[in-house]
């Protein structure tokens, strides 16, 4: 379930307000080194790579989606393309949804909204302390448990043996290193990793040590099979890592990059009642900003609120097929609504007909 805190009255009818630009930087400790040195450019998760504009129309676009998300609940019982869409996406078993379900779903979009806007508490209201965005692993300084230990401020960290004679420390001795590196290796076990090695990493901003799974010689997060973005909250102040490839780029290679705007992929919608839908799945028009969008739900709720029973659900097919309880708690069904909706209050209508996606496909008449 999510928190109680997002239940709020359902308002009917509002739009999306005009607000200022927002400064990504007014939320996120953000590296915008925007060096041309090749050794440079990925170094200590820096952003910079992708340019400060870039970035900050991305950041934008987050809370257009949030309020996007919010106006789609809003217009749940007045417009019909949007309880088709909201009905399909949040499955209620065989009835419709209830005012407590739409609550549920604008809570959760506010509480992104207002984060982004505004900021203060996240992760559950659990932390405060400003959040880090990375666009690489490179802002974990890997190492193994037979390294020296260090405090907070990087000096060695001084034991006391059973004598009472002091001597420094490595990472092993730290019994509460070692309960770490034990407790992270049994998660990757029942997320279904096989003999997972767990390592120590440093993170130089916070003076702190987070164990994660070993990649392998000079690899990471980033460079491992399938990962595009990722949140934690083990840190004192959490931190959001965008690999390159949800930034537009090809394989990873910074100089392919392609920043992809809302609603600027062109539509080929079919009607709905055709006997092939078409190809153009929704998925065929995300934003670069989607993932950002996504990671929100995961800093401002918190993981264990954003993470359905099962894992998370990212294939639109399989989405479609959700529960309530898991699709409340998907952040990629938010997102994939959003955008959806998006489109549809954009995209003008054909002989009284608007786009639509409930389909999971683009559709129209």
């Amino acid at each position: 379930m999510l928190p109680f805190r997002l239940c709020a009255f359902l308002v009917l009818g509002l739009s999306p307000a005009v607000h200022a630009a927002l400064d990504i930087t007014d939320r996120f400790h953000i590296l915008l080194d925007e060096t041309t040195d090749k050794d440079q450019k990925k170094a200590n998760g820096n952003c910079g790579w992708l340019g400060k504009a870039n970035f900050n129309a991305i950041w934008n676009e987050c809370f257009t989606l949030a309020e996007t998300g919010i106006k789609l609940v809003d217009d749940f019982h007045s417009k019909p393309e949007a309880s088709r869409l909201l009905n399909a996406f949040f499955k209620n078993g065989d009835d419709p949804l209830t005012d407590n379900n739409l609550a549920l779903i604008r809570g959760t979009f506010e509480a992104v909204r207002d984060w982004v806007e505004k900021g203060g508490r996240y992760n559950y209201g659990e932390s405060v302390e400003k959040p880090y965005l990375y666009c690489f692993h490179t802002w974990l300084e890997k190492k193994t448990m037979q390294d020296l230990a260090w405090d907070t401020e990087g000096r060695n960290l001084m034991e006391e043996n059973p004598a009472g004679d002091g001597f420094v420390a490595t990472i092993e001795d730290v019994a509460d290193y070692r309960e770490a590196q034990k407790n992270q290796e049994e998660q990757l076990r029942e997320a279904g990793v096989k003999n997972p090695k767990v390592v120590p990493y440093w993170v130089k901003q916070q003076g702190v040590y987070i164990f994660d799974q070993y990649y392998g010689k000079d690899k990471g997060y980033c460079t491992s099979t399938g990962s595009g973005a990722a949140t934690q909250h083990v840190t004192p102040a959490s931190t959001i890592t965008l690999c390159p490839t949800s930034l537009g780029t090809t394989n990873g290679a910074l100089s392919n990059k392609r920043v992809v705007k809302l609603r600027s992929p062109g539509l080929t919608p079919k009607r709905r009642d055709a006997t092939q839908v078409g190809d153009q799945q929704l998925n065929k028009l995300y934003p670069t900003s989607i993932t950002l969008f996504h990671e929100l739900f995961h800093l401002v709720l918190g993981n264990e609120e954003t993470v359905p029973d099962g894992g998370e659900v990212y294939d639109l097919d399989e989405m479609l097929k959700l529960d309530w309880d898991k699709a409340s708690q998907n952040p990629e069904t938010y997102a994939n609504v959003a955008v959806a909706y998006d489109y549809t209050i954009h995209s003008g209508e054909k002989n009284g007909w608007k786009v639509e996606f409930y389909t999971g496909y683009t559709t129209q008449g």
